[in-house]
């Protein structure tokens, strides 16, 4: 903590040009590379409170981008507590990037449950940190789409390959390989 408290005890001069200056007094500044590490130790409580607030609920975080899994009541019941209790701990939800992804047949329940709430509720289609939610048919669509953006990056390997073996296969083992992988 002593390195933040170094880095963080006064606040950050931004030079604009012209001449002036904006000083800032929040957040961490852009390109910190100790900004997620902070992030990451900050929000925690929220998570933990959250856990707290909805016991029957699941929840996963990858840095700022919160998901819920669970009956619709126990998802309001989450979207409530997380939009109430988000700005205490720097964390602003916002329904206008927030999807609902459903069962067809639970639509008019979920837009009974979440009609004021302002998010997009969804029965077809949502990629979801490089996944896909939804019909069997856009899961389907997605990996096709997916297959053909990776013919085109193999046979631009290939030709590069007679000269630049080196770095074609560096390519490959470190870009392509690992995108079939996460697929």
């Amino acid at each position: 903590m002593c390195v933040l408290h170094n880095c963080y005890q006064t606040p950050s001069r931004l030079i604009v040009p012209g001449g002036g200056e904006l000083v800032s007094k929040e957040g961490t500044t852009q390109g910190d590379p100790l900004g997620m590490a902070m992030f990451a130790l900050l929000i925690i409580p929220l998570i933990l409170k959250l856990s707290e607030t909805c016991e029957s609920l699941s929840q996963v975080w990858f840095a700022d981008d919160a998901s819920g899994a669970g009956s619709l009541q126990g998802l309001r019941q989450w979207w409530d507590a997380l939009s109430t209790l988000g700005p205490s701990f720097g964390y602003y939800p916002k329904p206008s990037k927030t999807c609902l992804v459903i069962h067809p047949q639970n639509e008019e329940a979920a837009k009974a449950v979440f009609g004021e709430a302002g998010i997009t509720i969804t029965t077809e289609r949502k990629t979801h940190f490089g996944s896909t939610l939804g019909s069997v048919s856009f899961k389907e669509e997605y990996v096709k789409h997916k297959v053909d953006e990776w013919r085109v990056e193999v046979e631009k390997l290939a030709e590069m390959a007679g000269s630049q073996p080196q770095a074609t296969y560096a390519a490959f083992v470190h870009g392509t390989r690992n995108k079939w992988n996460y697929c």
